[in-house]
């Protein structure tokens, strides 16, 4: 058993001193590489974080101006309101006129008839009465 006779004073094999050497190497390899993908990490999160705060900028600019917008809509509302209720009164007066021209039509239909009628009477020659004769 060299090899424990070898512990004993503190040393080891040269075979077992290279793959513990082969070992650290990679360890070493494997490190750096970590490295790199923890860098590529930390800029995704930083580009992702930038975006993020891009995302609320814009968020807030767009609540306000659904804001302007809300304010916007409630003054033209409130202008179109009177323009809704003239309306409405514009259509009742348009009900009420048609009904007076058909109320006023029928008078007219009437005096026409009337007319007639009274110029067909006073058309007609009086009906001559015979003289009576008292004798």
């Amino acid at each position: 058993m060299p090899g424990s006779w070898l512990q004993a004073l503190g040393l080891a094999r040269a075979n077992h001193l290279r793959s513990l050497a082969d070992q650290v190497e990679t360890a070493k390899a494997r490190t750096t590489d970590m490295h790199g993908q923890l860098g590529k990490a930390r800029s995704e999160v930083e580009r992702w974080k930038a975006r993020a705060d891009e995302a609320v900028e814009r968020l807030a600019a767009a609540e306000q101006e659904t804001e302007r917008w809300k304010e916007k809509h409630l003054s033209l509302r409130a202008k179109f309101e009177p323009l809704a209720t003239a309306e409405q009164h514009y259509m009742l007066a348009r009900e009420h006129m048609l009904s007076l021209e058909t109320k006023l039509d029928i008078v007219e239909g009437a005096i026409d008839t009337l007319d007639r009628r009274t110029r067909a009477v006073l058309a007609k020659p009086p009906p001559v009465s015979e003289p009576q004769n008292d004798d």
